[in-house]
């Protein structure tokens, strides 16, 4: 993968491991709140690709985040 490929992906897709580095919040406090909001992990056509969601989907749920200091 070229690094246009790497950020062509985090434009459009999250994963758990962004999101943590991007708010300082421990991941499991970052799963539990998207259980609770029961956002859907990105499975087109019920593919399971992993815990990988789709960023325009849940950037607002992000910002609802506990903030970590």
């Amino acid at each position: 993968m070229t690094e246009q490929d790497i950020e062509a992906f985090h434009k459009r897709f999250i994963t758990p491991t962004v999101i943590e580095a991007e708010t300082g919040l421990h991941r499991h406090t970052i799963l539990a709140h998207l259980r609770a909001k029961q956002i859907e992990r990105f499975a087109p056509d019920g593919q399971d690709y992993g815990p990988i969601y789709l960023r325009e989907a849940i950037e607002r749920q992000i910002r609802d985040l506990p903030a970590c200091d």
